[in-house]
């Protein structure tokens, strides 16, 4: 599992990329913890093993929070909105 490096460096990328470009209405860690990293986990063990595709990862959920779990699967992230997709964090 991921540590709390990994998963509190995703919610302080995150949080200053959507102060420029809108990718979330969630605030507060807390809240990101529960409604994007928690919830995008909760059906990996049905998962087989990679490669995954996220299509429309806008904030990159729940591609970033699967990759930081599972750094031995492939995971790319797919986001056809250009505002979202100039955000420098995801680089």
């Amino acid at each position: 599992m991921v540590g709390p490096v990994g998963v509190r460096g995703f919610y302080a990328a995150l949080t200053a990329a959507n102060a420029r470009t809108n990718l979330t209405r969630i605030e507060g860690e807390a809240e990101f913890l529960e409604r994007h990293a928690l919830d995008a986990l909760l059906g990996l063990s049905l998962l087989e093993r990679g490669p995954l595709l996220d299509i429309g990862s806008g904030g990159g959920v729940p591609g970033f929070p699967l990759a930081l779990t599972r750094p031995d699967w492939s995971v790319t992230l797919l986001e056809s909105a250009s505002r979202k997709t100039r955000s420098r964090w995801r680089r």
